[in-house]
């Protein structure tokens, strides 16, 4: 008995080896689908966003970084009517 016990048990630790190998061989084409998209995805952005950022993928970390000039990353995108503090008067009851 003590032999098939440990027999059941070396089976079911080589099998989680492989189940866990062929999780990390199914996450890398996953990260590597997607960065293609993403590539193909700013190739293909005529608003130009996607040609001023790059997308870089660190283990389960997405980072963005920006590539557009201080005065176009400054900018204002808002009208000149949009998006100000507005005044106000406090009441006293």
């Amino acid at each position: 008995m003590g032999i098939i016990k440990f027999l059941f048990i070396l089976a079911l630790l080589i099998l989680l080896v492989f189940v866990l190998m062929g999780a990390t061989v199914v996450m890398r084409i996953v990260n590597s689908v997607r960065k293609a998209f993403r590539q193909q995805d700013s190739q293909q952005d005529a608003g130009g966003y996607a040609r001023q950022h790059r997308y870089e993928t660190y283990g389960d970390e997405e980072k963005v970084i920006d590539k557009r000039s201080p005065q176009e990353a400054n900018r204002k995108i808002f009208a000149d009517n949009e998006g100000e503090y507005v005044d106000y008067e406090e009441s006293k009851n």
